[in-house]
């Protein structure tokens, strides 16, 4: 054991702290339990704010773990790994997040309040975060169940300048996709409260998955877009309902400090089926235990034989595997006599027929495939390596082949299962069965680009099955009636007053005090005018009398309760109106009384009349009083005049406490209210949990008579093929249809957890096809990867097929090994990949055939440069990266490359580890090319490019110095060219591949990382892609220095070969002498701007000339060349010599031979051409000639040879019109309007009797004594004078 290994298995063991009630220090948080059944995968709010690092186990040998050696410990590790791989992006960013929040906001979190953004705090998290958030509906989803409709400011979309701009982002960004985990910050009441300084407590954290997503919707308005998202916590129905109560009174600012987050860089649904699987799977049940957990006893690892699959055990049980060569020839398996197996696989080699080659050659499967297949067939657990080149899928379709052959099939092994980790390889492969004639499939999953395959997918296929209609009727109208209850108590917990109906229950029974002070109040501190008048809803206004009210009806609380009014501030309205009333009036007696003195004053006595009235007057106000209950007496006057408003702003608390309620402030009525409300509401809200309970319940009643249906569909067909996170996502699907057999495509690149969660107890047969020498799986948390000093703890990325082929923590599994390869050229290519890590690999007979590459004096390179990167980084910053000197190298390289014949789609593949460098090339290269890049590198670009937006808001294609028009020539050269990053290029090729390793050491301190350079595996597939050229751009001296292991003898071996060096060393296949070193990228214009060289091109044309253009390897045909040499035909009729271009028609003869006459007319053609003597019989005389026309009196000048029955005379007619005016029109179109076709015919001459219109001005003496200037308008007065008019 290395000591690096020694001590990170030191550290782990010293810092063991097994979960829950095991650990010595308590549980760490509320979803902290020793069984992985009882975590819950979404995590917690505590969880996620826990200051102690999770239970993570190792996955190597003699490290602790609470449980023994086994398959429970197998799936206890892979589940909490994976979950962590989920977690810890999102963790770490939110904790970030929270503590920037509470600290001084810094420009990025102001910026992530006004238009959110990506966030990276201090450690590079990778969250998005979107701000403004308001619940505007509450929603039940068919397919997702209860979900809440949230309303968010979204990002600022570069360049997107209207809604379809806008939705064509959305459509291909991969934020918020269905089923992918958001936290929702609210800040909360405490908070506020307390005035917190710290992140705790700080935020209501509520954890919900998004349940759909409408880009039509996200893209309808540019200000601000919706979601909808199902919420783990129930109790934000609450929340959500007395938000969207109060929408009119939701402002902006009441908004802010409320976000939505989420991870980019992880899915959540990919996540969850397969942590749901291994979580309910029972470890008694896992399939192969025995090879996958077994009890190693401290031991590293074991051998065990591994045993036939159980089906074949039967006695005498045969493969019948003639289909191999077409039913030609009997080929048996006896898969109990192993004995036999070479003979069988001989047999296969000699008579197999898989395909054939492009010049019509059958060919089969080589001795390495055949023993694969029979290993394959013979093993319940079966490996198979393909290094790059050798066939694996050829291998794998083989084996489906003879598995579903028609003697194969008493076995009743029934429907295949096949799993690929990407969508991509899983149409690839379906495709290859459709090759072989193997139809009867059905692919699970809806995300197939493939058009064959569409037609195969599940949805298709069902669509002609018959379901349970009736049971899915009946299912859908119970969903309907929960839906409409549903909506009737959200419309309840919607409004935004509660009535008298909704309260008296629970004020009686909760609160009966306040109950007696609504019920009766006339028991209250009110005036009795304003009890009578709220008791009767009365409104007073204001009468003739000084002293008198006038009472009518108030339609506005004709039915109001005194709830209702008491809510409303109707005693507060009704008392302030009298006092207004009494004010005025006040006011207006005070200025009668001040007249009235006066008087009195003036008038020092009273007659007896006037004193009789004011007596009675007086008696009958006194007898009035009594009677009218409206009178106001002196002391309810000075209760009005001395009352206030109440304005008081008491606490809930104080409220609560309080009965006297005529006395409380409108504010003080709301706040009670809105308390009331909420109690009232929690039992709706309670019920409205049930019926999302129901509705859940109801939904999956639906699922399961769908499932059924797709059982029998399932059950009917040869093979079935998934992702393996549709594998997880349909587990319960594949469980009822129980497959025997599973096979793994790309088995390297699927990580162990994929694996063991298709498995079902049912599996009698596990085929894994793959690699571990080439990618690995991917993860998104770098601690939990082998390239990862700490990750190596963990190994997350190791495949179960790595871990079987080395049988760490397992049985040793021998693999069998595919090593005839067919892609790369014999030893130039090949060496690089057998020296280093394929030591048997042998090369196929094709492989020495290739040609050598066209312009290029190697067809294996490497560019040495120590050009310096635009920006380096550390590990965790590794796609970043650019080089601008090997992004203009590689620019003009595939220039070169197309120039000298390389135009197929096909031929060249440009490939670069780092997604920075691939956006430089991608723009450069687009200028001239038709750029196509993988839809998994597209997406990540874009990501990419929406990162760099939040930083600055240049544009990626900025002139950056990089400009991909410095070409040899302006010609646009529209070819297709394959543009990928490594990771995106496993298991395709090219003929010729250019390599750009980008990095190379920028800073004066010696910092010279190759990043994820130093992986073999990456480096693997990056070597192993061309069939006939390779060009590697970057600093070799570098790439051997930091990679011992892989990148070193790689160097050596092309140093051997004098194929390292400072340039591209190009050759003109014209001139094999003209050879030059290519180490800027200018100079291929200068050197070759056609592909060849400068000489010229001397290549004789079929004309017999010799080509005097400059070498041009572009046309090597010459099939766009024009000769520019004089012709050296000669016109056989004249024996003259033809005096055109050589490339041009020589057509008739133009040689100058002086007059000749015209017979006939007699006149002559001065210097005319020799073709025209020869013709001069045919000869048409172009001489102009006067003639008069047979129609009319007029004469025309013609050609000579024009007869005169041709001509149209254009002659005014000027005949007298009716009108007195003489007719304007051409003499031709009277006589076209007066004669017939005939009389034309007759060529005699034509009486011009019709005219058409008369077109003359009218010009007759008006009364003013202007002319008219209208048209000729006889029979009709002429108009008003124009120009009277305009003075």
């Amino acid at each position: 054991m290395s000591n690096q290994k020694y001590y990170r298995k030191s550290d782990f063991i010293r810092s063991y702290d097994p979960p829950g009630e095991l650990s010595q220090n308590d549980k760490r948080h509320d979803n902290d339990f020793i069984k992985i059944s009882d975590i819950s995968i979404i995590p917690t709010i505590k969880e996620m704010l826990c200051d102690r690092p999770p239970f993570l186990p190792s996955s190597l040998p003699d490290t602790p773990h609470f449980l023994p050696d086994g398959a429970a410990k197998l799936l206890d590790t892979q589940f909490r790994l994976l979950r962590e791989d989920m977690l810890n992006p999102i963790r770490g960013g939110l904790s970030n997040f929270l503590n920037d929040l509470s600290q001084n906001w810094s420009k990025e979190l102001k910026k992530m309040q006004d238009e959110g953004g990506r966030y990276t705090g201090n450690d590079n998290s990778d969250l998005y975060v979107y701000p403004y958030i308001q619940f505007v509906n509450i929603i039940c989803d068919r397919k997702k169940g209860f979900a809440c409709t949230l309303r968010f400011t979204p990002p600022k979309i570069r360049d997107a300048k209207d809604e379809f701009e806008r939705r064509e982002y959305w459509e291909k960004c991969k934020r918020l996709l269905t089923g992918n985990l958001v936290i929702l910050l609210l800040p909360s009441r405490r908070a506020q409260l307390n005035n917190f300084t710290n992140s705790e407590g700080l935020y209501s954290i509520y954890f919900g998955i998004v349940a759909s997503r409408d880009e039509k919707i996200l893209a309808k308005y540019d200000d601000h877009a919706e979601i909808d998202i199902s919420f783990i916590d129930s109790s934000i129905y609450s929340i959500a309902l007395n938000e969207i109560s109060n929408y009119d009174r939701i402002i902006r600012n009441s908004l802010e400090k409320r976000f939505l987050i989420e991870s980019t860089s992880i899915y959540t649904e990919a996540y969850y089926h397969i942590l749901k699987t291994l979580q309910t799977m029972k470890p008694y049940s896992l399939p192969f235990d025995k090879y996958l957990a077994p009890n190693l006893n401290g031991e590293c690892n074991i051998d065990i034989k591994v045993e036939t699959p159980m089906y074949t055990r039967a006695s005498g049980f045969q493969f019948d595997l003639s289909v191999l060569c077409k039913y030609e020839k009997i080929i048996k398996l006896s898969v109990s006599d192993t004995y036999t197996y070479d003979k069988v696989a001989k047999k296969i080699t000699e008579n197999s027929v898989i395909g054939k080659l492009p010049d019509g050659t059958s060919y089969g499967l080589d001795e390495t495939q055949a023993k694969a297949l029979i290993y394959a067939l013979t093993r319940e657990i079966a490996l198979i390596e393909g290094p790059p080149g050798t066939g694996k899928t050829v291998v794998g379709v083989q084996i489906m082949k003879v598995l579903l052959a028609k003697g194969n099939r008493g076995s009743n092994i029934g429907p295949i299962l096949t799993i690929c980790f990407t969508n991509h390889a899983l149409d690839q492969f379906l495709e290859h069965l459709l090759d072989e004639g193997i139809t009867d499939i059905v692919r699970l999953g809806t995300r197939t680009k493939s058009e064959r395959i569409k037609q195969f997918s599940l949805e298709e296929v069902s669509k002609e099955y018959s379901y349970n209609k009736k049971s899915i009727w009946m299912s859908h109208t119970r969903l309907n009636q929960i839906e409409e209850e549903a909506n009737e108590i959200k419309n309840i917990l919607l409004k935004k007053w509660v009535s008298w109906d909704d309260i008296r229950e629970y004020l009686m029974i909760e609160e009966r005090r306040f109950y007696y002070k609504f019920n009766d109040i006339y028991n209250s501190n009110l005036p009795n005018w304003v009890s009578e008048a709220i008791n009767n809803a009365d409104e007073i206004e204001e009468s003739s009398s000084p002293n008198k009210f006038k009472i009518v009806r108030n339609k506005r609380y004709k039915n109001s309760s005194i709830f209702e009014q008491w809510l409303n501030g109707e005693d507060i309205r009704l008392i302030n109106k009298r006092k207004e009333i009494l004010l005025k009036q006040q006011k207006e007696d005070e200025k009668k009384s001040k007249k009235k003195d006066q008087r009195k004053k003036n008038k020092k006595w009273i007659s007896f009349s006037e004193f009789e009235e004011l007596e009675k007057k007086s008696k009958s106000n006194e007898e009035n009083s009594n009677d009218d209950k409206s009178q106001i007496n002196y002391e309810e006057i000075q209760w009005i005049k001395n009352y206030n408003e109440p304005k008081t702003n008491r606490l809930l608390d104080s409220l609560i406490n309080d009965y006297s309620i005529w006395e409380m402030s409108k504010v003080e009525r709301q706040r009670l209210h809105d308390h009331w409300r909420t109690k009232i509401n929690k039992k709706f809200v309670d019920k409205l949990l049930d019926l999302e309970k129901k509705y859940e319940e109801e939904r999956q009643v639906i699922n399961n008579l769908y499932e059924e249906g797709n059982r029998q569909i399932l059950l009917s067909k040869d093979v079935i093929g998934m992702t393996t996170n549709g594998a997880a996502k349909f587990q319960e699907l594949i469980r009822s249809i129980n497959p025997k057999i599973i096979v793994c495509e790309e088995a390297g690149e699927v990580l162990e957890a994929h694996i063991l969660s298709a498995l079902t107890p049912s599996t009698q047969h596990l085929i894994l096809i793959g690699d571990h020498n080439q990618l690995r799986p991917h993860i998104a948390t770098y601690s939990l990867s082998m390239d990862s000093s700490s990750g190596k703890i963990y190994q997350l990325d190791k495949s179960l097929f790595e871990r079987l082929v080395y049988g760490d923590k397992a049985v040793k599994i021998e693999k069998s090994q595919l090593l005839t390869q067919r892609r790369m050229r014999k030893k130039e290519i090949s060496d690089l990949i057998r020296y280093t890590l394929y030591p048997k690999l042998i090369d196929g007979e094709n492989t020495a055939r290739y040609p050598n590459v066209r312009g290029a004096q190697r067809n294996v390179y490497f560019i040495d440069h120590s050009n310096p990167e635009d920006n380096t980084g550390g590990d965790l910053a590794m796609k970043s990266h650019v080089n601008s000197y090997e992004v203009k190298m590689v620019v003009e390289m595939v220039k070169y490359f197309v120039r000298n014949g390389y135009t197929k789609p096909e031929d060249i593949a440009v490939l670069t580890p780092y997604l920075g460098q691939m956006i430089k090339i991608r723009n450069a290269l687009s200028n001239s090319f038709v750029v196509v890049i993988d839809e998994r590198d597209a997406q990540e670009i874009a990501e990419m490019e929406k990162k760099r937006d939040s930083k600055n808001k240049d544009n990626l294609k900025e002139k950056d110095n990089i400009d991909g028009d410095q070409g040899a020539t302006s010609k646009s050269l529209k070819q297709q060219v394959t543009l990928r990053t490594v990771d995106n290029f496993q298991g395709e090729e090219a003929n010729i591949v250019i390599i750009s390793l980008v990095r190379n050491s920028s800073k004066s301190d010696g910092y010279d990382s190759i990043g994820f350079l130093k992986s073999s595996n990456r480096s693997n597939v990056l070597l192993s892609r061309a069939r006939e050229g390779m060009y590697l751009i970057g600093n070799s001296e570098l790439m051997a220095k930091r990679s011992k292991d892989m990148w070193a003898p790689v160097i050596n071996i092309l140093r051997e070969r004098e194929q390292v060096g400072f340039g591209m060393p190009i050759v003109c296949n014209q001139h094999p002498d003209y050879k030059n070193i290519i180490d800027k990228p200018e100079q291929f214009a200068q050197v070759s701007p056609d592909g060849g060289c400068r000489r010229p091109c001397y290549t004789p044309l079929p004309c017999g000339h010799a080509c005097i253009y400059s070498c041009h390897f572009d046309d090597p045909d010459h099939i766009g060349i024009d000769c520019p040499e004089p012709c050296p035909k000669i016109h056989p009729e004249c024996n003259h010599k033809c005096l055109k271009l050589c490339y041009q028609d020589c057509g008739r003869c133009k040689l100058r031979i002086g007059d000749i006459t015209l017979p006939g007319c007699g006149h002559v053609i001065q210097n005319a051409k020799c073709w025209q003597k020869q013709a001069i019989e045919t000869l048409e005389c172009m001489e102009l000639v006067i003639k008069k026309s047979p129609y009319c009196e007029h004469f025309q000048e013609i050609h000579c040879f024009e007869p005169v029955s041709d001509i149209k005379c254009k002659e005014k007619c000027d005949k007298q019109l009716e009108c007195g005016h003489k007719c304007l029109r051409e003499c031709f179109e009277c006589q076209k309007l007066s004669a017939s076709q005939e009389e034309f015919d007759a060529a005699a001459l034509i009486e011009r009797t019709q005219h058409g219109e008369c077109i003359n001005f009218c010009n007759r003496s008006l009364s003013c004594k202007h002319k008219c200037t209208n048209f000729c308008h006889k029979g009709f007065k002429c108009p008003s004078c124009v120009m009277c008019a305009q003075i």
